[in-house]
């Protein structure tokens, strides 16, 4: 995972693993208390089922399934945008009015394209 330089809303002082949140708050979060009924000691997916049965489940249906796909891929398409700020969100941590400023700061340039200038100023 990607070092992000923004606190954790949780604990400031810890570092950021994910979602604003430090590793113990981001696992805490994300256990579920449902237990599927196929593997009780494998993760729950949805409707009563850990992950790999529920994929075989949706991949048999193959006509649910290629609906599934057509309307995820359309969505993207659809919405460039939201799946961009989306990977910033995940990945960096950083809000949509984070990434403007920061973008406004740089004059929309790289980082290390703004410091060498700079330096040979």
């Amino acid at each position: 995972m990607r070092k992000c330089l923004i606190p954790p809303t949780c604990h400031p002082r810890r570092k950021t693993y994910a979602n604003k949140l430090c590793k113990p708050c981001y696992d805490k979060r994300r256990k579920s208390t449902k237990k599927p009924t196929c593997h009780p000691n494998r993760k729950y997916q949805s409707n009563n089922l850990c992950s790999s049965c529920w994929w075989k489940k949706v991949k048999k249906n193959k006509k649910y399934y290629k609906a599934h796909l057509a309307y995820h891929t359309a969505w993207i398409k659809a919405h460039p945008e939201q799946v961009k700020q989306g990977y910033r969100r995940r990945t960096y941590g950083l809000s949509q009015d984070t990434y403007l400023s920061l973008k406004r700061k740089q004059k929309g340039k790289c980082v290390v394209f703004c410091v060498m200038t700079a330096i040979v100023a």
